[in-house]
């Protein structure tokens, strides 16, 4: 084996080894959060809370579904760069892909842990005052940061970023800021249709996956999530899943730039991760209807799959009407997503 071949299988194990460090400090005996209130003689008291009195509170089943999430995208984000040693490349991209939207899902998981503790145990707390991170906590977060960087670099080459990309990026999704107001209310159901995903769908064409993941699930999403109004609780499952669902078509970029290949078969598989990143757009939604919002299984079905399909829908004709576009700007300005 030769000496890059050891770095690399070595790189891959790391996020695996911090996601590991991550888990003992948040599934360990380690302080989680502060909490402060006022007891019945008037006088303010702070309780530290780790995982076992998370699991002992009554009433505690939002909570525990929270840590189930924990849990796997934990799990999921350690485990998936060990993928990246196979020599196929969509193997390699969709790994890390998936690596670090689940690891990034993980912190945003545990940055609003205080505020879903609050929110779903509010009757057991009296004269709450403030809940306040720990560092057992903390350094579960550090860690999986940790994590998620070391997953970027077990390939490198995967994410390139030059200047032309950051203003290719930062029109693209100014487009889809714009776009996010022209919008087709559903008042049957609720949601609205427009055209937002469409030019996340051109960054992840153009730079692939992992380029199409920060650009569309987190800088986007992050910006649409400030400026929607909904809280950072929303940010996990509607919109760093949401919108960064968007990568996965820069799985297929590839094939899909490809004119030597058939030009139907093109079609197909373009539409195929489309359709495949509006059901991953889906179950981010409904998540976050059913985890944050409380919605019941069918009634979080019915409000999202209208305007989640709808709109996926639309951005496909669209992006389908521009695909000859797309192979000639490829040519003009190619780029190795």
């Amino acid at each position: 084996m030769q000496k890059d071949q050891i770095k690399h299988v070595i790189m891959c194990f790391v996020p695996l080894f911090l996601a590991f460090v991550a888990f003992f400090f948040f599934f360990g005996e380690q302080l989680l959060l502060t909490l402060k209130y006022t007891n019945a003689s008037g006088e303010t008291v702070k309780e530290y809370i780790s995982f076992n009195a998370f699991s002992l509170l009554k009433g505690d089943y939002h909570l525990s579904w929270l840590i189930i999430s924990v849990f796997v995208t934990l799990f999921l984000g350690g485990t998936l760069p060990v993928l990246s040693l196979f020599n196929n490349d969509s193997v390699k991209k969709g790994a890390i892909f998936a690596s670090i939207i689940s690891l990034l899902v993980c912190v945003c998981l545990l940055f609003i842990m205080k505020e879903v503790f609050i929110s779903y145990n509010a009757e057991s707390i009296t004269n709450f005052k403030s809940t306040d991170v720990s560092w057992g906590l903390a350094c579960s977060i550090l860690f999986i940061m940790l994590a998620a960087g070391s997953t970027l670099f077990v390939n490198k080459g995967l994410f390139k970023l030059s200047t032309h990309a950051i203003a290719e990026d930062g029109v693209l999704i100014a487009l889809a800021f714009v776009l996010n107001f022209v919008k087709v209310p559903l008042a049957a159901t609720g949601g609205s249709v427009n055209l937002q995903l469409l030019p996340l769908f051109i960054i992840a064409l153009r730079r692939g996956p992992l380029h199409g993941l920060v650009s569309s699930g987190v800088v986007y999403g992050l910006l649409t999530c400030l400026t929607d109004g909904y809280g950072l609780i929303t940010f996990p499952f509607d919109y760093l899943i949401g919108f960064g669902s968007a990568g996965f078509v820069g799985i297929f970029s590839k094939y899909v730039l490809d004119e030597n290949r058939n030009f139907w078969a093109r079609v197909g598989v373009l539409s195929g991760s489309v359709v495949a990143a509006t059901f991953i757009r889906l179950v981010g939604g409904m998540a976050s209807s059913m985890i944050v919002y409380e919605y019941g299984f069918m009634d979080s079905l019915i409000y999202n799959v209208p305007y989640v399909c709808l709109s996926g829908a639309a951005a496909l004709v669209v992006l389908l009407a521009l695909y000859y576009p797309l192979l000639k700007l490829n040519k003009i300005k190619p780029v190795e997503a």
